[in-house]
């Protein structure tokens, strides 16, 4: 028997890039925290656009958008979109590595202090990013947009809002169901061998 469990915009927000990256940098996977909130920021920047989800939207314009937005509680973000993307998400993304000039780092294993997070490495012109504070800040701005969602604010498209963005559910392969997770649902058939 099949199910199928509809997972709206808000609840992708708070039970994937909340609760699952908060988990992933809790156990010390940083290095896949850092590229993965890459990908959250560009999908915050996408839920106030009218293009839908799969076009591509080139020169990081969703990527910034998300920045742009004041979603982030340090100007940072805003004041360095075009750096962020270029250097954090287009190398984290493309390469699987950090550019020339950024430091990757945490404080619960390496111990970098909080205050260095986001500034040049002295005598350098290398920039550091904290996992640790960068996740706290990437949440702040999830939770930022789930209360926009809530709240029905207009700057976000809401038929995006309105859309199951995600479905899981659960197939049966010869007397076995196996959780299966789509952007969308349709029953599936399924043949024996």
């Amino acid at each position: 028997m099949e199910e199928n469990v509809n997972v709206s915009i808000k609840e992708f927000i708070n039970e994937f890039l909340i609760k699952s990256i908060g988990k992933l940098v809790d156990a010390e996977f940083h290095y896949y925290s850092f590229i993965i909130i890459g990908q959250g920021i560009e999908f915050l920047g996408s839920l106030f656009d009218d293009q839908p989800f799969e076009k591509h939207i080139s020169d990081g314009y969703r990527f910034k958008n998300a920045l742009s937005k004041n979603l982030f509680p340090n100007s940072f973000y805003k004041q360095n979109q075009d750096w962020l993307y270029n250097n954090f998400r287009c190398s984290l993304i493309h390469q699987i590595r950090p550019s020339n000039e950024l430091l990757l780092t945490s404080n619960s294993i390496n111990k970098y202090p909080e205050e260095k997070h986001l500034k040049k490495l002295e005598g350098s012109d290398k920039r550091v990013i904290i996992i640790e504070f960068l996740y706290r800040d990437f949440k702040k701005a999830c939770e930022k947009v789930i209360k926009m969602i809530e709240r029905n604010d207009s700057q976000l498209d809401q038929e995006k809002i309105k859309e199951n963005y995600l479905n899981i559910f659960s197939i049966d392969l010869n007397g076995v169901n196996y959780e299966v997770t789509g952007s969308t649902y349709t029953r599936l058939s399924v043949y024996k061998n």
